[in-house]
């Protein structure tokens, strides 16, 4: 959750949903609980949202592995349950030159607290947003057993940044093709905004379609993207593609530093015409 900008932004627009918002740095928590009861003040005095409730745990796959350690007064960028740890030496020596006191974080089951809380009552998870520095195979894993309660999921994909999380190339590939092919997903990239500012792409002007696997550009799913497709440039770009097409991109490094996709099944409400039309 970080600072918990998503997590204002959805308790705003969706006040009848419930919104989940988990972060293991205690300040993260603070900044993010602070920015709710602001934007909370007109309608309940300054209250915590009703429909939100905020987690200060790290997402793991069981609630029995160990607790991690981190700085009591940080809100760090770059944290992740393994970077906090210390499985990195250069951001471990940073912290220990600028903790002041460490707290312990319990594990959180994500999946199953999923389905303890409301996946017995025909309730489903609407959107998943994941954005965990190379974390997000793991929590993904997490998820599995409620991955059938999943709607979309927004994440970020850092694939250089596995191996610090223990998660190879083929088991974060493995991961990501289970889900795709357990919940019938397509892959839309959303490509960065800010890459195409001088082509008109600024962020205030960024249309539904954008975000519309009914409207965006199909790949066919005999074929590869194009090796000079810069798909990652500018919202122009964006491109739905099948799961293997995702691999084959990783595959050939074509997913260097982060960028961010969608996981949807909007693709199937898509009708005949809306399917040709965007090839």
């Amino acid at each position: 959750m970080n600072a918990g900008l998503y997590t204002w932004l959805a308790s705003a627009i969706a006040p009848e949903l419930r919104v989940i918002g988990v972060d293991m740095q205690p300040l993260c928590m603070m900044v993010a609980e602070c920015g709710l009861r602001l934007a909370n003040r007109r309608r309940q005095e300054g209250a915590l949202p009703a429909n939100v409730t905020l987690l200060q745990r790290y997402v793991s796959s069981s609630g029995d592995d160990p607790t991690v350690s981190v700085p009591g007064d940080q809100c760090e960028v770059m944290a992740s349950p393994s970077e906090t740890g210390g499985t990195r030496a250069d951001l471990k020596q940073n912290l220990e030159a600028r903790k002041s006191k460490m707290l312990p974080i319990r594990p959180l089951a994500l999946g199953q607290h999923l389905l303890k809380h409301f996946g017995g009552n025909s309730q489903r998870a609407a959107v998943v947003k994941i954005d965990t520095e190379g974390f997000e195979t793991r929590v993904l894993e997490s998820l599995r057993p409620a991955w059938h309660l999943l709607g979309d999921i927004v994440f970020e994909l850092q694939v250089d940044a596995w191996a610090h999380h223990g998660v190879s190339q083929d088991d974060g590939l493995r991961t990501l093709q289970d889900l795709i092919r357990a919940n019938r997903y397509r892959i839309v990239t959303l490509p960065h905004t800010a890459l195409g500012v001088g082509r008109g792409e600024a962020w205030w002007r960024v249309g539904p379609e954008f975000v519309d696997p009914c409207r965006l550009p199909h790949v066919d799913i005999e074929l590869s993207l194009p090796p000079n497709r810069e798909w990652y440039k500018g919202l122009r770009n964006a491109t739905v593609m099948h799961g293997h097409q995702l691999e084959a991109l990783i595959r050939g490094r074509r997913v260097n530093g982060f960028h961010e996709f969608l996981l949807t099944r909007r693709w199937e409400g898509c009708t005949n015409e809306e399917r040709d039309e965007a090839g």
